[in-house]
């Protein structure tokens, strides 16, 4: 494996582990549920979102061709985006919904990804 690509398959790690940790910290909310969330689960979301852009984006400069292969990675990158230029806090439904109806498919890739490297 060339060192770019074992660059690539470290942050597809990374990803990997920041999406499953969004999952566990958001999975048993509903949207009302995450919006009256404590600060701490709203922050361990955001810190874990911030941590899976990074990683994605990583994968996109080394390898472009390769990242357009994970579905879903221009929007995680989007949110984390999104909450790294929210002065105050992200908004919650932007996360919610996006940890809710993207984030599997997104997981989905990246083991795929992962068990083919």
């Amino acid at each position: 494996m060339s060192e770019g690509m074992e660059r690539v398959t470290a942050q597809l790690q990374v990803g990997m582990v920041a999406s499953q940790k969004i999952s566990d910290l958001i999975s048993e909310f509903s949207l009302g549920e995450y919006e009256l969330a404590s600060w701490e689960t709203k922050s361990a979301v955001e810190d874990e979102y911030q941590v899976l852009a990074g990683a994605l984006e990583e994968v996109r400069d080394l390898d472009p061709e390769f990242a357009e292969r994970i579905p879903g990675l221009a929007e995680a990158v989007g949110v984390g985006r999104h909450i790294s230029a929210a002065e105050l806090e992200a908004e919650d439904e932007i996360i919610w919904r996006s940890a809710a109806a993207e984030l599997p498919q997104l997981q989905q890739a990246l083991l795929q990804l992962l068990m083919h490297s």
